[in-house]
């Protein structure tokens, strides 16, 4: 079942019912339209920035055409843990009606809403402790070198692919949902934080129709819906999560690796003191960043003057990096990135 985080979703103007006009601001633009003499206006309005608005409930913007919303799983309060689902989809709508703030006929939602932006949610109920498994993620060389990797707050990390096209870029975010949830006190009076106890977030960023297009798969070229979107039967979140990883992720090597190659022979050349030194060093800080090259390339912009010596050092990491990673000694199954695509499996 497909679930959502955050949404954001249109709907056709004529299902607006009422309108509280004492919480949204007014504006009005006029324009000529080309090659007549008749102007048009156009009628915007939003929620004033003074207001207070409802939990879950971020912006509402009207126009002539149409009313966007955005809004947020925590607008189902109690339900929070659920998400946006087709089986919550009527609670959503109700919960907006029941803001005061705008009123919107039965269904509209279902019927007319078009999708525009979603984080497509799993909570993933893991048996070790998430910091573990971030640990994990951070480790492992990843199949597709087009994704980069960078931290998530202080809990959590980001997959994004780096491509020049934007609609390609897809971006994905596994993290520790309770420390952050701990700290909404507003979202705390309606649920049990202990519901996310061992919880490992998974939050896919869709951003564009292209990307629902080939996540959602969707066979047309027009305006994604959001029936479209909760009916799918597809799995994005692990259909992602593989293209990062593949079929076989790179295992980290076991310990036997120091005697075969950190103080042995590398290269047919047999290694003197010093040289066994620096290796250990290089080691060291390998394994502080956890393999990870972006934090490495970090590390090295703060310690290096010339960008010369930053990227031959860059270079002897990343080599040394690749030396151990092609070393034959592998530990047979990775047992968490193995847990996370069973989790997205059957969530």
């Amino acid at each position: 079942m497909i679930q959502i985080d955050s949404l954001t979703v249109k709907i056709p103007v004529d299902n607006i019912v009422s309108l509280n006009d004492k919480v949204f601001e007014t504006n009005k633009k006029s324009f000529l339209i080309p090659d007549t003499d008749c102007l048009r206006e156009i009628e915007t309005k939003k929620i004033n920035e003074s207001v207070k608005k409802p939990l879950g409930l971020n912006s509402i913007y009207t126009n002539n055409h149409t009313v966007d919303f955005q809004v947020s799983a925590k607008i189902l309060k109690d339900g929070y843990f659920d998400m946006i689902n087709l089986n919550t989809l009527d609670r959503l709508e109700s919960e907006i009606n029941n803001s005061g703030f705008i009123k919107i006929k039965k269904d509209s939602l279902y019927n007319d809403g078009i999708c525009q932006k979603a984080d497509l949610t799993k909570n993933l109920k893991m048996t070790k402790p998430i910091p573990e498994y971030i640990t994990a993620l951070e480790s492992f060389d990843i199949h597709n070198r087009l994704y980069k990797t960078k931290q998530y707050k202080n809990d959590g990390i980001v997959f994004q692919k780096e491509v020049k096209t934007r609609n390609l870029r897809d971006r994905f975010i596994l993290y520790d949902k309770k420390p952050e949830l701990i700290k909404d006190t507003k979202l705390l009076e309606y649920i049990n934080p202990k519901q996310f106890d061992g919880i490992l977030r998974f939050e896919n960023n869709l951003r564009s129709n292209s990307m629902f297009r080939r996540l959602i798969k969707v066979n047309h070229t027009g305006n994604i819906s959001l029936k479209e979107v909760l009916e799918s039967k597809e799995n994005p979140c692990l259909e992602n999560f593989k293209n990062v990883f593949g079929k076989n992720p790179v295992k980290p090597i076991q310990t036997s690796f120091y005697d075969n190659k950190l103080f042995g022979i590398v290269n047919s050349v047999k290694l003197k003191g010093k040289q066994k030194e620096k290796r250990i060093g290089i080691l060291g800080i390998v394994e502080f960043f956890n393999y990870n090259l972006n934090s490495i390339k970090t590390y090295l912009e703060s310690n290096y003057i010339t960008r010369v010596q930053r990227y031959r050092k860059f270079v002897e990491y990343r080599n040394f990096i690749k030396e151990i990673k092609n070393t034959d000694v592998r530990i047979s199954e990775n047992k968490y990135i193995s847990e996370i695509i069973h989790a997205l499996e059957t969530a």
